[in-house]
This record gives structure tokens, sequence and C-alpha cells, in this order.
């Protein structure tokens, strides 16, 4: 299992099943000379990427704890740990520690993927599920939220459209209208002309 990589000297777009295309953990690909090309498959992940990861797993798990405070109940935190540790067994990101935790709030019916293992699930929702497989199904989801980085991408995403928005922002300022922004444009691109 894994993402998708391909060889660094095969061309953009390789079809599914060619041996130059590899399915496999993030380190195996890259010790076999085989790339995560931006163009044909998701970004790839670097030591970078790990770090940032980690810390904001840090940060979302230190506001979520602080918003809804752990539920003390070694019984509930011993079912999510008992069906959801079985479930993450078969993963890429095997060296993931996973870490079950119920939350109090009893109106709330949610659970949350801080990133990094850290996975939340409030007694609200816990108390609304039926059975162990309706609590395995929303723990997998959640699972496959820490599986995919999508905490990560998230973050990366912000930071682009608040990049853009910036930019936006400042084109309109220094335009002083929307019709200004062309003129600015054109301005900025001869500057790096000349």
């Amino acid at each position: 299992g894994g993402r998708f990589y391909h060889k660094r000297s095969f061309a953009h777009a390789p079809q599914m099943g060619d041996k130059n295309i590899m399915a496999a953990p993030d380190t195996d690909a890259f010790r076999d000379t085989f790339q995560a090309c931006p163009i044909c498959f998701q970004s790839p992940t670097t030591e970078e990427d790990f770090e940032l990861e980690e810390a904001i797993a840090n940060q979302v798990s230190g506001i979520v704890e602080f918003r809804y405070r752990k539920l003390d109940n070694d019984k509930t935190a011993d079912r999510l740990n008992r069906i959801g540790q079985p479930l993450t067994k078969n993963l890429d990101r095997s060296h993931l520690e996973f870490f079950f935790t119920p939350l109090r709030s009893s109106l709330e019916k949610n659970a949350i993927s801080a990133g990094n293992g850290y996975i939340y699930f409030t007694s609200g929702l816990i108390d609304i599920l039926e059975d162990d497989e309706e609590i395995a199904a929303v723990l997998a989801h959640e699972i496959c939220h820490a599986e995919f980085r999508h905490v990560l991408q998230d973050f990366k995403l912000s930071q682009k459209l608040t990049l853009i928005t910036a930019i936006a922002s400042a084109i309109i300022n220094k335009a002083g209208n929307i019709g200004g922004i062309f003129q600015v444009l054109q301005d900025y691109a001869a500057s790096l002309v000349m």
C-alpha cells in the first residue's frame, strides 16, 4: 500500500499498472528512486512536513482539550482504544501512534482528528451511537484523516489562501480600485524585466 510514485526518469501521467509506478510507503519509494510527482500524484511529503504536522497536531490537541476537557472515564477511553487500535494496524503510516481520547460534551456530537494520530470523540457522539460497529465507522473516518495528513493539507491550503488574499488586498490598496489592478500588475511585470 501507499501513495503512488513513478521513476524519476519516467514521463508524466503514467498508466496505472506500469512497472515504472510504485505504490508504497514514502521511505520505500524514495529509497528505490521513485518520486511522488506533484504533477501526477499528491505532493511529496518532506521531513519538514512531518515536523510541521507534529507541531500543528500539538496545537490543535491543546485547543481541543482546553475547549472540551478530557472525559475522566477509563471505561470509555478503554472502549475507544479497544475499537480504534485494531483499525490502525494496516496503515501506510504504521509508525504513527494513535491516541483515542473521549471528551466531555454531551451537547456536541462530534469526532475530531487533530492530526498525527490524536483523535477525539465527544461523549455526546458516543451516547447516540448504538454499538461498537458504529463507533468503529466514525473512528475509521477520523483515522483516515490522520493517514492522509488532512490537517497538514488544510493548514498548507489556508497558508496559500492567506497569501493570495494578502496579495490581492495589496494590489487593490495600491491600485485604489479594481480597474487599477491591471496597471499595478503591468508595473510589477515591468519591474521584473528591468
